[in-house]
């Protein structure tokens, strides 16, 4: 084994409780200390590291798409194409081929709600970050409820609120006929 090989082995491995070597994230991460706290209404608010780098994430794909619209053409550059590619990934991909033609107005819905998780994802892999916004279980929890309100919502709005929660309740397919 040559001296690079052990050295790159002791660096990876730990060397007992006290060594020098790899220290695997502890769930302290997950509570970070609050760089900032306030109060608004008596709704205590913190600003940690988790919130930052979401920020950051956001800002990014802010940037990226304000970026990809800034000078449109006929024939794009290279942020426009990369602009187009991710919406039409969703708008094909997603809104037209898996929920149909009715799906199309929820292109921009379903590409923001893409992009954002993405975007989080994606911060826990870039040093000094290296943890996903998304870990925190009220990052989900809040992208679910949206997504179930507007769920909900769409189908009151197009079948009425009688009709969808008897559906909801019981499919037709479940019903004996009469």
């Amino acid at each position: 084994m040559t001296s690079s090989a052990s050295a790159l082995g002791s660096v990876l491995a730990a060397e007992g409780s006290g060594g020098d070597g790899f220290q695997a994230p502890t769930i302290a991460e997950f509570y970070p200390e609050p760089i900032a706290e306030f109060s608004i209404l008596g709704v205590a608010f913190e600003i940690t590291r988790i919130t930052i780098i979401s920020w950051i994430a956001t800002a990014g794909i802010l940037a990226l798409l304000v970026l990809a619209v800034r000078k449109p053409s006929i024939v794009p550059g290279k942020m426009q194409y990369l602009g187009e590619s991710g919406y039409s990934l969703i708008r094909d991909g997603i809104a037209r081929d898996v929920i149909g033609p009715k799906g199309l107005p929820f292109a921009p819905f379903l590409a923001s709600l893409f992009f954002f998780i993405l975007a989080n994802n994606a911060m826990s892999i870039v040093p000094f970050f290296q943890i996903s916004p998304n870990s925190k279980f009220a990052w989900p929890l809040v992208l679910a409820v949206i997504v179930w309100v507007m769920y909900n919502w769409v189908g009151i709005r197009e079948q009425g609120a009688a009709r969808y929660f008897k559906d909801a309740a019981v499919p037709r397919e479940c019903r004996r006929p009469l």
